[in-house]
């Protein structure tokens, strides 16, 4: 056993596959959230653009059905 403790420097330990995997996880998580935050806010700012111009114009209701039936 002694004989080998000199060599331990000398050995680059590999993380384990499961940290990788989670670092890659926790990276994707936070790629997700910051493109998420980015569309909410550009889609916010284009609300309030359309809020203050006065383009906010109430939606028309659908006509409704007249009754086609056949006797």
């Amino acid at each position: 056993m002694k004989g080998k403790e000199g060599f331990s420097k000398f050995i680059n330990a590999k993380p384990s596959n499961a940290s990788v995997k989670e670092k890659l996880r926790q990276e994707k998580k936070a790629m997700v959230k910051a493109k998420r935050d980015a569309i909410e806010k550009h889609f916010e700012e284009k609300r309030m653009a359309k809020n203050t111009t006065g383009e906010g114009l109430p939606i028309a209701e659908k006509p409704k059905k007249k009754n086609l039936k056949k006797k």
